[in-house]
């Protein structure tokens, strides 16, 4: 999520990468609320209960279709 838990930047676009990591190194405020939110969505999206839940909805479908 590009502005909210990281900022991205093109693959080999050095200028970009160059600016993106001065703006965190200049902004500690704006550095830990990118980091605050990482973490937030880290333990929301990529939980074990949703990894879990994920999987199993896979199973499920699986198993639906080749009962067909």
């Amino acid at each position: 999520m590009d502005g909210l838990t990281g900022i991205l930047v093109e693959p080999g676009d050095v200028a970009a990468l160059s600016s993106a990591l001065s703006r965190v190194l200049e902004d500690a405020d704006h550095a830990r609320e990118l980091g605050r939110q990482g973490l937030e969505r880290a333990r929301t999206e990529f939980s074990i209960a949703h990894m879990v839940d994920g999987t199993l909805a896979v199973y499920d479908a699986a198993s639906h279709a080749a009962a067909r």
